[in-house]
């Protein structure tokens, strides 16, 4: 099997298992290579560690259940996360804001058309090409996406 199905299949694993304890131990024992080859072949392809990607995945699946309803506690107990006040430190080190502040971003884009949600990613890009101006930094071509323009581009393209 190529190295990227390896991976892929260490990827499918770790959404089935976020529940239990990952670690690229395992996933190196799966795909039958050393744990160093394993964790720099991961980096390559997901561009972040084992760990950190774990972490995410854990982050985003509590996050998902939280805003259906479920209690913040319970959904973040369920993932690994020994007490609430540690889901929210790791959330906040991970996406730079509280996990009800970035549900509210969240629901707010989720609720735009893509004509709206274009918009305002095109507004981004201008007042980023005005603040690189006005610091005399040049370019051909000045693009500027943020996380969240990055966001917005992928909500785009799924709607389409």
């Amino acid at each position: 099997m190529p190295p990227i199905d390896l991976i892929k299949s260490g990827l499918d694993y770790i959404e089935r298992n976020l529940k239990t304890d990952i670690g690229a131990e395992e996933l190196a024992s799966m795909a039958g290579y050393s744990v160093w080859h394993y964790y720099r072949l991961f980096a390559q392809v997901t561009g972040m560690p084992v760990a950190a990607y774990i972490g995410k995945r854990r982050l985003d699946r509590a996050l998902g259940e939280i805003a259906g309803g479920r209690r913040a506690v319970d959904a973040a107990l369920d993932y690994g996360f020994d007490t609430y006040a540690g889901f929210y430190k790791a959330f906040i080190k991970m996406y730079g804001c509280s996990p009800s502040k970035y549900s509210k971003h969240t629901t707010f884009y989720n609720n735009l058309t893509p004509k709206e949600m274009e918009k305002i990613f095109m507004d981004y890009n201008k007042i980023a090409e005005e603040a690189l101006k006005s610091y005399s930094i040049q370019s051909k071509s000045i693009e500027f996406i943020s996380e969240r323009g990055e966001e917005l581009l992928a909500l785009i393209e799924k709607r389409k």
